[in-house]
This record gives structure tokens, sequence and C-alpha cells, in this order.
């Protein structure tokens, strides 16, 4: 299930051709949408409780329909478009990552630990707990941990 439609994408491009000829279909656009709706859910499913519908949780669909807009149309915006200067490109793509990583932070490779998120879904069920990560820590155990026995190993 996407979060945003086809006629929503369009919207954000001031002419759109929507004949045959068109450089994206809505087929192409529909593939967009499917691909875009995986990688959210993949990546807030982590902090998140999916799914979320606009029916129970509509103020979160809003958020993820317009990250998915962003994301859609930074694709869309490639194909359409052959920038000569880096200035004049929409910023949608930049939007897309800021805002996917305002509710999902990426996790830090040098402490291997997630920042809590800037910005939360807000009637969403949240699965992460950020007190207790800062706190877990892993002891150094200098005995055996497994021993071979009759039932064990």
């Amino acid at each position: 299930m996407s979060y945003a439609t086809i006629d929503e994408v369009k919207t954000m491009f001031r002419d759109f051709a929507d004949n045959s000829e068109a450089a994206v279909t809505d087929v192409e656009i529909t593939l967009f949408l499917d691909n875009s709706t995986s990688i959210i859910d993949a990546k807030v499913g982590t902090l998140y409780v999916l799914p979320l519908t606009e029916g129970t949780n509509p103020e979160s669909f809003k958020i993820l329909k317009q990250l998915q807009m962003f994301k859609v149309a930074c694709i869309i915006d490639d194909i359409l478009n052959d920038y000569s200067e880096a200035d004049k490109k929409p910023m949608w793509c930049k939007k897309a990552e800021a805002l996917l990583n305002a509710l999902v932070p990426p996790i830090d490779p040098k402490t291997c630990r997630q920042c809590p998120p800037t910005m939360k879904l807000p009637d969403a069920p949240y699965l992460g707990v950020p007190e207790q990560r800062g706190k877990m820590t892993i002891s150094n155990t200098t005995g055996t941990i497994f021993k071979k026995g009759g039932d064990n190993w």
C-alpha cells in the first residue's frame, strides 16, 4: 500500500505530460511508489509498529506521504531533467533523506549506536527505547561459557 497516489506525485511538477509520449508513465510511477514504500517501511519499521494507515494514524500517514512524494519526485525529476549545474536541481532528494533520517537516524559506525530520532511520528506506536540502549553494556567473560555435557554443547 502506497502512502501517496500518482496524482499527488504529478502535482509536484508544473508541466507533467499525461499522454502516450510521456517520459514517465503511470505504470512507472506506480513502480516507483511501490519501491519507495518498501524502502520507507523497511527503515521506519525498525522503530515503529507497521502498518500505518490513514484511518488509524492520520498524522503519521501525512508525514510518510510527504516523504514518499519527495522520494518519487526525486526519481522522476532525474528522468525528466538534465541539470548542467547542481545549484538548479530541486532539493527533493535531500528533503527525503533529511526527513527519513529525522524519523529513523542512521546507526553511528564508530559507536554502533543509533541516536534517538529528532522527529517522532505523532500517532504511531514507537518501538525504540533509547534510554535503555544508552545504558546497555556487554561484559567481558573470562571463563568458558559453553561446556560439553550430556544434554548440551
